[in-house]
């Protein structure tokens, strides 16, 4: 069965869902946003590193690519969802 593109862009990468990518880039503010913690606070959650990697890239691609993403990326990052 094929899927259309919107359900796929929600589909997790790596494991990571768009909630769980929203939750650890929250975490990063007790880091003042240093992106190199991000491995750290992922694995707090239980991601690897090598899963957040590809989650943040394909995340960032998405986000940047549709909107409806970025609006429920920005959501969750606000705790508005």
């Amino acid at each position: 069965m094929e899927r259309s593109g919107a359900i796929v862009d929600f589909d997790p990468i790596a494991g990571v869902s768009i909630e769980l990518y929203a939750e650890i880039s929250r975490g990063l503010a007790a880091y003042n946003y240093d992106i190199a913690r991000g491995p750290e606070v992922a694995a707090s959650k239980g991601v690897s590193t090598e899963s957040w990697e590809q989650a943040t890239l394909g995340w960032n691609d998405r986000i940047k690519a549709n909107r409806a993403v970025a609006q429920r990326f920005n959501a969750l990052y606000m705790e508005r969802a």
